[in-house]
């Protein structure tokens, strides 16, 4: 249950950040602390970094997901 919970999770994680990094940008934009592009990259950079971590989590996952498929199908060969 909690291995199903993982990928949606880190979506909306990488959603709300993305969300949070526009409202601040906006913010700074508006108040001319920064330029619209560095906005974009940072969203960029990002982006990139959750993107990677939602990937490592997906992998964590299937390893998991394996090691317990292994375990059950030991189980099942050693009682046949």
């Amino acid at each position: 249950m909690i291995m199903g919970a993982m990928n949606p999770v880190m979506s909306i994680i990488l959603n709300i950040g993305l969300v949070l990094v526009l409202f601040v940008g906006a913010k700074r934009v508006n108040e001319g602390l920064t330029t619209p592009g560095v906005i974009m990259a940072f969203m960029s950079y990002v982006t990139i970094i959750l993107n990677s971590i939602l990937i490592f989590v997906t992998n964590f996952c299937n390893v998991f997901k394996g090691i317990c498929i292994r375990k059950t199908y030991q189980r099942g060969t050693k009682s046949a």
